[in-house]
């Protein structure tokens, strides 16, 4: 499974890639419109993959700042869109969500 996974809820961003069983990080804190689109293609570029090949992309859909968040949902919706990749939107702050930050191969 190849998915992206994107929290722009709180000052620190957060964009998670699992790809062929590995799983690559990388977080920033700063403006996440300015900095989301390259911290997804440093991941793409890490992971040896192209967009194309993504199989899901799942965003943070809160709580969290809103402006954060409505970040996050934008960037997400519209790639999965152009690319038509499945995009699902939900709480990453639940016990479900928790498991995702678990991840190991930080970029």
């Amino acid at each position: 499974m190849k998915r992206l996974i994107i929290d722009t809820s709180s000052p620190l961003s957060v964009v998670h890639l699992e790809a062929d069983g590995r799983v690559f990080t990388v977080s920033s804190e700063g403006k996440s419109s300015a900095l989301l689109l390259p911290q997804i293609e440093e991941l793409l570029h890490a992971a040896g993959i192209a967009l194309d090949d993504l199989e899901e992309i799942i965003a943070h859909d809160g709580p969290g700042s809103f402006t954060g968040v409505r970040t996050g949902l934008l960037i997400a919706q519209t790639l999965a869109a152009v690319k038509k990749i499945p995009f699902t939107s939900r709480s990453l702050s639940n016990e479900t969500g928790k498991s995702l930050y678990k991840f190991s191969n930080d970029v």
